[in-house]
């Protein structure tokens, strides 16, 4: 069997049904109005991009032959890119003028957040932990490898 290059992409994934806190947040709503996302599995580009992010280290030799190991990255700047990366579509999660807060756009096979790393920090940076938290764990429901702390089965700022 021949193996095509088109990413998986998930179902709904609702976030209120990953997060307790976000379903605190939602109360009781209709289904229809519960915040949801859905995401794309990462493609090797999307996985090399990824390992750029990390890669900023250097090393640092003193005297007696001591070698230190300095790392420059950003965790939470790293969470945000595997959003970025990775988000398919949302919905129900509002900016404050009361329109969706993320744009798409299509790009063939998939779509991707419209606007650039930049913008979508800016609006992802608006959203409160729970939410953010809670969008990370559902990218990593269907990117698993990225979830190297077992984040996806559990709840907080790890």
């Amino acid at each position: 069997m021949a193996i095509q290059a088109v990413p998986i992409i998930s179902d709904k994934i609702y976030l209120s049904e990953i997060s307790e806190e976000v379903a605190k947040l939602e109360g009781d709503c209709d289904k229809k109005e519960m915040a949801w996302v859905i995401a794309r599995q990462a493609t090797e580009a999307d996985n090399m991009q990824r390992a750029a992010k990390e890669s900023n280290i250097t090393l640092e030799y003193g005297d007696g032959g001591t070698v230190t190991e300095k790392r420059n990255t950003n965790l939470r700047e790293r969470w945000a890119y595997e959003v970025y990366t990775s988000l398919h579509d949302a919905g129900n999660i509002l900016a404050p003028n009361g329109k969706e807060l993320f744009e798409f756009m299509d790009k063939g096979d998939y779509q991707k957040v419209k606007g650039g790393f930049k913008k979508f920090m800016n609006d992802y940076g608006s959203l409160g932990s729970a939410v953010t938290n809670a969008i990370r764990r559902a990218v990593y429901t269907v990117n698993p490898d990225w979830d190297v702390l077992g984040e996806a089965s559990s709840e907080g700022d790890n």
